[in-house]
């Protein structure tokens, strides 16, 4: 495998640091506004009335698409071709998700359903009780989306992806887990850190053929321990979840597959 082909050659990021200062900003501002204004409540009510047009089966398949271990789905997709992301999910996403914990704890905001009278919105029963802010699920979106974005060059195509990635965001509004506030700081945190940890990890770590076949390898054993993780631990709502399971083990699948394509091509090129 020559050098051209392989992926550690410190190339600029589709999504450079510049561009991602642009996406955060704004956000930081409005967090700033909505924080001044202490329209976090109102907004919270509002933005879950206009969930309700959506049925709640719509809502809860896109809030699963945010749990941490179903980011590392959708991000394996990629792992095929860019290898070093293998090692960046496992260790900047390991980060990024102490860090929205550390600031849960340390924020200590307490959620939606748990300070208001649930006559006031629409709750999706849960037994979830953690700190509120920041939101988990909208950090891991945007992790996957900034990490996403450093590889795309196509316009439409990370608008796309920045569009889901807020419809999982406002899906835990909807669900009535949220306020505002959460989601704008965990969309700051988790788009950071997949830019910034991205281009970090690919910068790091070693750029051989060995060591892609090596990332690659360590891949396709994280893909069967994610199937193996879904199918012991079942998603929060297990009555309209039927789409989200099909979903992942579709995905899981196809990163499977063509990881082991990718190794017996490694192995071929290397001999």
């Amino acid at each position: 495998m020559t050098s051209k082909h392989f992926m550690f050659t410190g190339k600029c990021p589709a999504l450079t640091h510049k561009r991602l200062a642009g996406l955060i900003i704004p956000l930081i501002v409005v967090g700033v506004v909505i924080s001044l204004a202490d329209a976090d409540q109102i907004l919270f009510i509002h933005i879950n009335k206009l969930a309700q047009h959506l049925p709640d089966m719509i809502w809860t398949n896109i809030t699963n698409m945010g749990s941490t271990l179903v980011g590392a789905v959708l991000i394996s997709l990629l792992w095929h071709k860019y290898p070093h992301l293998v090692l960046h999910t496992m260790i900047t996403g390991t980060l990024c998700t102490l860090c929205v914990y550390s600031l849960k704890i340390g924020l200590d905001i307490t959620r939606p359903h748990l300070a208001l009278d649930h006559q006031l919105f629409h709750f999706i029963t849960t037994d979830i009780n953690s700190p509120a802010r920041p939101s988990g699920h909208t950090a891991t979106a945007f992790f996957v989306a900034g990490t996403w974005l450093t590889l795309i060059d196509s316009r439409p195509v990370q608008a796309l992806i920045l569009i889901l990635a807020n419809l999982i965001a406002l899906s835990r509004i909807a669900i009535g887990v949220h306020w505002p506030l959460d989601l704008i700081w965990g969309a700051v945190i988790g788009l950071s850190m997949g830019v910034v940890g991205s281009g970090i990890i690919r910068q790091m770590i070693p750029s051989s053929p060995k060591a892609e076949e090596l990332y690659r390898a360590l891949g396709s054993v994280l893909c069967l321990l994610l199937a193996y993780y879904f199918y012991l631990r079942p998603l929060p709502y297990p009555d309209t979840n039927t789409a989200s399971y099909s979903l992942i083990y579709a995905l899981l699948g196809y990163s499977l597959g063509r990881l082991v394509y990718r190794l017996s091509v490694d192995k071929k090129e290397i001999a």
